[in-house]
């Protein structure tokens, strides 16, 4: 949707999506991923256990389904034997199966050179979500929970910024020659006359952190044959996950701890845990903050020589994130 507010203004509002199937994992599809099956993880230690009678024996009384040895000669643990290729001591398998979705509002503000102005505003609300993990953002391999269920991995994606704000600008300053400042006179003309100012501001929302290891966050877990793990929340764990004041603020960042790990806990063992791949407790990574500006203006040495003369200044407020 486009308006025009003015002859020189125009406003657009626009809604924009994708969705995407056949993404690369490190997840892998079921059996052809070589994982045992995760109802087997009630077995518990017996998973480690060589696969004797009696222990063959124990763990057919914990699961009914299991049948005994898969072929005569096996000689292994029983995690080993119920593989689905138990005769191989490991296989890969990274199923294209990732799905994602990104839907956005995107909101502009244009200004064409009107009184010495001209901007572009450009604000966008956002969400990405994909159950890929970490390979959306150019990290291949990495795993999931278990390849028996990757609707699991389902959760907001590690790359979303749900809100972006960008500003550009040039501003013709109001000095010089037909101008109020300094208009009468041909020494402020040439010395101050002339100029522009611009700019390019950007403030965008941080990406969400993960549970998963990925990020800042990992867990022990103890999932012999299968994938691996996220952190569980501490039980009855109160009060804000993050601390030391806000992110940046405390000193050498490679050394002052800004989230409370009280806050998460290793999955008890045979289990994957139980926070989502990502926004546990809503955290995110720090906000970017960019501000860009320039001072120039052409002086003309001849009639077909000019001077460009300009200061600019990268990260004008030293920002860091």
């Amino acid at each position: 949707i486009e308006r025009e507010m003015s002859p020189s203004t125009v406003i657009r509002v626009s809604y924009s999506a994708s969705n995407s199937h056949y993404l690369p994992t490190g997840i892998g599809r079921g059996i052809w991923s070589g994982q045992i099956n995760p109802e087997y993880m009630a077995l518990g230690g017996l998973l480690t256990s060589a696969a004797t009678p009696a222990n063959i024996a124990l763990a057919q009384a914990i699961n009914p389904a299991i049948t005994g040895l898969p072929y005569a000669n096996f000689a292994g643990a029983i995690g080993q034997m119920l593989l689905p290729f138990p005769q191989y001591s490991g296989i890969g398998d990274n199923g294209d199966i990732g799905n994602g979705n990104y839907n956005s509002l995107q909101v502009s503000a244009q200004r064409h050179f009107s009184r010495g102005l001209q901007f572009l505003i450009s604000y966008t609300l956002s969400r990405e979500m994909d159950d890929a993990g970490s390979n959306l953002g150019g990290f291949f391999g990495a795993g999931g929970r278990t390849a028996y269920n990757n609707k699991l991995e389902k959760a907001v994606g590690t790359q979303d910024i749900p809100q972006q704000l960008v500003l550009s600008y040039v501003y013709q300053l109001p000095a010089g020659k037909g101008h109020y400042l300094g208009g009468n006179s041909k020494l402020a003309d040439a010395v101050i006359g002339h100029w522009q100012f611009s700019g390019i501001q950007s403030y965008i929302q941080g990406t969400p952190i993960g549970s998963n290891g990925g990020d800042n966050i990992g867990a022990n877990c103890t999932v012999p044959y299968a994938g691996g793990c996220y952190a569980d929340y501490t039980p009855g764990f109160s009060g804000s996950p993050k601390i030391n004041g806000s992110y940046g603020s405390g000193g050498n960042p490679l050394h002052t701890p800004y989230i409370n790990a009280a806050a998460f806990a290793n999955p008890a063992p045979y289990t994957f845990g139980d926070t989502p791949r990502t926004l546990a407790y809503r955290l995110r990574n720090t906000s970017g903050f960019n501000e860009n500006f320039s001072i120039m203006r052409d002086i003309k040495l001849y009639e077909s020589i000019s001077l460009h003369v300009a200061f600019d200044a990268f990260n004008a407020f030293n920002r860091t994130q």
